[in-house]
């Protein structure tokens, strides 16, 4: 079933509402479904400017597990922990079973994004990696 929503429902960019469709800016967007992915759920959207659909924006778009299982990896990571405890962690407190790979790609991906730009406010002289 499709309706109108408020600006509360829309989908958010970084916590704050976009208010827009992303790909022609229109404000005119409705829910429109549900997509399931293996671990996660997200709203769909149509926007009636142009037509098309999207999902909500979180910065963790096509992501398998989700976003709060990815941020407790990275920060237990950050830690120091080994590959090994940071899965035994994850399985007995989310029961997700993410292969080192996986572990290593989220670290590669979001922490020169996330965690780099923070760390180079804190301190400019400092070399983030």
């Amino acid at each position: 079933m499709t309706g109108s929503i408020s600006q509360k429902d829309l989908p958010t960019i970084g916590g704050r509402s976009s208010g827009a469709c992303p790909h022609c800016g229109c404000s005119r967007v409705v829910k429109s479904g549900k997509i399931k992915d293996k671990y996660v759920t997200k709203q769909g959207y149509k926007c009636k400017g142009c037509g098309r659909f999207f999902v909500e924006r979180d910065g963790f778009e096509a992501r398998t597990y989700p976003k709060e299982v990815i941020l407790q990896v990275l920060r237990l990571r950050g830690k120091g922990l080994s590959l090994a405890k940071i899965r035994d962690f994850i399985y007995q407190h989310h029961e997700y079973r993410p292969a080192d790979s996986t572990i290593l790609d989220w670290v590669k991906r979001y922490s020169k994004t996330q965690i780099g730009p923070a760390c180079e406010r804190q301190d400019p002289e400092r070399k983030c990696t």
